[in-house]
């Protein structure tokens, strides 16, 4: 435990204007504390400072852990590595192998024995007769569409006002009276 700004001493006075006389208040705690280095003798800045510094080694090793290049592996871990694809590849041939003999197990079971697959050739194709002429196909073109009409604006009367007859402001009222 370390002694952070306890208040350790009361100050008392007889007369109540001179206040030259302490009560201690340390307790076993605080004594204990401050026997095993709570402050070591440091000012508070300077245990402030030695905090930071070791916060921030503790940050600088982690940052280098993260951004540094990997261990190379030893002739050791690249043996091992390669029986275990040796062995993954082998289990995957054996996995393949026992699929492949249970799916031709399935389909002899499935096909009948006795009948033999039957061939049948494709039939000839009937001689073209040169005598017939080609089908005559006519194109016709469509005329062009003409364009559309553009809808008509209804006739509005009394000029671009389209209905305000008149204005006047106030200002010009008050100059004729």
């Amino acid at each position: 435990m370390s002694v952070r700004f306890v208040a350790t001493e009361i100050l008392s006075s007889a007369d109540g204007l001179s206040h030259g006389e302490t009560q201690v208040l340390e307790t076993d705690e605080v004594r204990a504390a401050r026997a095993a280095g709570g402050g070591g003798g440091k000012t508070l800045y300077e245990q402030l400072e030695a905090e930071r510094e070791k916060q921030q080694e503790a940050y600088d090793a982690n940052t280098k852990a993260l951004f540094s290049p990997g261990e190379v592996l030893d002739a050791e871990d690249v043996a091992f590595y390669e029986a275990e694809q040796r062995r993954a590849a082998a289990a995957r041939a054996a996995r393949a192998e026992d699929e492949a003999s249970e799916f031709a197990a399935a389909r002899a079971a499935a096909a009948p024995a006795a009948a033999p697959p039957v061939v049948r050739a494709a039939p000839a194709p009937a001689p073209a007769r040169a005598a017939d002429p080609p089908p005559a196909v006519r194109i016709r073109r469509r005329p062009a569409a003409a364009p559309a009409p553009a809808p008509k604006r209804p006739r509005v009367e009394g000029g671009g006002l389209g209905g305000l007859v008149a204005y006047s402001s106030s200002s010009e009222d008050d100059d004729d009276s």
